[in-house]
């Protein structure tokens, strides 16, 4: 096994840098995974547009690996054992679990120059953070659980009910995957905004009933005229942008609610007037638990998720490519999930 490991570190004000590192002696509760895949989330991009990641950090939480070593006390991986590296059962007082019930804000936490995560091509981790992948799911699939799981914990904590009607604002991969959870949840028609052509043809062949380019029509009328004036039960703003979170709340029926998937990194004014009557109802949502990694991969398992198709495969990028990619997608973009393939 290789003694060293190279990683993408982020140095500040938006640049990183490959380096190489010796791989750290693990601990006797570590394992050491070997990385396959790594998908860029929008919350790397955001933390490199903003300069949040203190300099030092390597990013990246959503990755995919085998395991190559274990320390002493581990009992619940073996070698060999493919994993996801991320939404295991944390100890108490540990963990995701524990951080997200504390008040926070997001732009100080989840960022550290101390652990090194999933743009490298090893990963030391505890033995509580992965989750073994199932025989039917690729590293590839594996890899874009944790998108799926964001997705899977919105729907939860929304008020949907089986029959609801649904828009949902942004069809990028998160979109995507929001639609095909509404689908594998019951929703009785689906409506996307979305202004780019490849995307927009990616989202009717996932299933959505109506697809809105905002930039060529009125995307509250054409949901009017969708509902029979009735708007939307369930609104999921998957965007991040003011204008679609301002849709999003003047589309939903009266007592409708607005699920805020995306984070927006920037003030959005907006006027309750036009939407308070209605009494809408607004819920943000933040990341994904256990139960929400653990069913997006039966759900991608049982082939009721299609991440494949949120994947162009010809164009997967190397982790040498990291610096131009993340300078692509701070910009408007059309591209579906972007992934790094680390061999």
């Amino acid at each position: 096994m290789n003694q060293s490991m190279k990683a993408a570190v982020y140095k500040g004000n938006q640049q990183f840098e490959i380096e190489t590192f010796p791989i750290p002696e693990l601990q006797a509760n570590q394992v050491l995974i070997e990385v396959k895949y790594s998908g860029i989330c929008g919350t790397d991009v955001h933390a490199f547009q903003y300069d949040i990641a203190p300099a030092g950090t390597v990013l990246g939480h959503e990755y995919s690996g085998d395991i190559v070593s274990i320390g002493k006390n581990v009992t619940n991986f073996k070698i060999g054992d493919r994993v996801i590296g991320t939404g295991g059962n944390p100890p108490k007082n540990e963990g995701p679990g524990f951080l997200w019930r504390q008040r926070f804000n997001f732009r100080t936490m989840g960022y550290s120059s101390n652990k090194k995560r999933g743009y490298a091509n090893y990963v030391v981790t505890g033995d509580w953070e992965p989750i073994h992948i199932p025989d039917e799911v690729t590293y590839l699939q594996a890899a874009l659980c944790e998108p799926c799981g964001v997705t899977i914990r919105a729907m939860r904590l929304s008020n949907f009910k089986l029959g609801d009607t649904v828009a949902i604002f942004g069809g990028g991969p998160i979109g995507m995957l929001m639609l095909q959870v509404a689908k594998a949840a019951g929703a009785s028609k689906i409506i996307v905004s979305e202004i780019s052509q490849p995307r927009i043809d990616s989202l009717y062949k996932l299933g959505a009933d109506k697809v809105v380019n905002p930039l060529k029509e009125n995307v509250i009328e054409a949901i009017e005229n969708f509902t029979e004036n009735n708007g939307v039960n369930i609104a999921f703003e998957c965007a991040g942008f003011g204008e679609t979170l301002d849709q999003a709340l003047n589309c939903v029926s009266h007592s409708g609610q607005v699920v805020l998937v995306a984070l927006a990194w920037q003030p959005i004014p907006l006027t309750p007037v036009n939407w308070a009557g209605r009494e809408v109802k607004m819920q943000t949502t933040f990341g994904a638990w256990p139960n929400d990694y653990k069913l997006a991969l039966d759900f991608i398992a049982k082939n009721k998720i299609n991440i494949d198709s949120l994947v162009d495969t010809s164009e997967y990028i190397t982790l040498e490519n990291i610096q131009k990619t993340f300078e692509s997608l701070i910009k408007p973009k059309k591209e579906l999930k972007v992934v790094i393939r680390m061999s």
